[in-house]
């Protein structure tokens, strides 16, 4: 009779086969363990937590009777990692409190170069409202007139040559500020890591050695072949041939979240999102059809000159 303690085990059972196709993988695990009778509820941690709850299936690799696996389920869980950056962040919230200020003090200054440039114009422009005025009545000076407008008019270049200074400076102590910002998000934000372990229910009818295997299918993990051609040059005195040798490898690329150390990797070409059942074979009928001939007659006039001789001819 078995008893209805449940017992509970932690399980190691390491990733053995992995089966990768285009888009995805399918995952082994097996697991040798010894069991007594009764009700148990084993754990096996570190799996991928981004496995395919669906494709979860646990079964006993021998068969014996009166061994089952009740349930399998996926269990995830979120943690939090503390680190003490308390000194990075001190310091980087000194350094946006002086890039704000540099900024500050530069929009204080663009906005007096702005007046500044404002009252210079108003300045020139009644300058030359005079000028018409000082011609009507006789005092006609070009020279006067150039020693007061030129100084005028090198103060606005002046003026707004410092305004773009500061407006590409304030730019681009704008984008390190925003940098800035964006770190210390990044830094006072808590590190987030996500965990999950395999957990079956299991009943042992009698008392033995068990192996047991885990299959789940994960995302993010492929392959693609990597084809390589290398030509080897004859010798003519030799009598050598040259030589053409082709290579295939496998390239894997996968980040599930669990490592795969010593498996025995299964390449395939299958798709299963195509589905496993075969297409239906139709007739395809070819028929042959004879083109058509065709003669085409046309008729011109054509003017031929010759000498002073003009002539009319008709050709076909």
């Amino acid at each position: 009779m078995i008893s209805t303690e449940i017992q509970t085990l932690d399980l190691n059972a390491p990733v053995t086969t992995v089966t990768l196709l285009e888009d995805r993988a399918q995952v082994q695990r097996i697991a040798k363990v010894t069991l007594t009778a009764g009700l148990w509820r084993v754990h096996v941690a570190k799996v991928a937590p981004i496995l395919s709850d669906k494709s979860l299936r646990a079964e006993f690799s021998d068969r014996i009777s009166g061994a089952r696996v009740n349930d399998v389920r996926v269990r995830r869980r979120m943690l939090i990692k503390e680190s003490d950056r308390s000194g990075l962040l001190e310091e980087l919230m000194l350094e946006w409190r002086s890039q704000f200020d540099q900024y500050n003090v530069l929009t204080e200054d663009r906005q007096q170069l702005e007046d500044q440039f404002q009252q210079i114009g108003i300045i020139l422009e009644k300058a030359l409202q005079e000028l018409p005025i000082d011609a009507a009545w006789g005092q006609v000076d070009p020279m006067a007139w150039r020693s007061q407008l030129q100084p005028l008019f090198q103060k606005m270049r002046e003026a707004r040559s410092e305004i773009l200074n500061t407006y590409h400076a304030q730019a681009k102590l704008k984008s390190a500020i925003e940098r800035l910002v964006s770190r210390i998000q990044a830094e006072a934000r808590p590190d987030q890591i996500f965990t999950a372990h395999l957990e079956a229910d299991l009943a042992i009818a009698e008392t033995g050695e068990y192996e047991l295997a885990f299959d789940y299918v994960v995302p993010n993990a492929f392959w693609r072949p990597y084809h390589q051609a290398q030509l080897q040059m004859g010798d003519k005195q030799t009598g050598e041939n040259s030589q053409l040798t082709f290579r295939t490898d496998g390239c894997v690329w996968q980040n599930t979240g669990e490592d795969w150390l010593n498996v025995d990797l299964v390449f395939s070409t299958a798709r299963a999102s195509l589905g496993t059942e075969p297409p239906l074979l139709t007739d395809d009928w070819l028929n042959i059809r004879e083109k058509a001939k065709k003669i085409a007659v046309e008729m011109r006039d054509q003017t031929v000159t010759a000498n002073t001789d003009q002539t009319r001819h008709k050709r076909s």
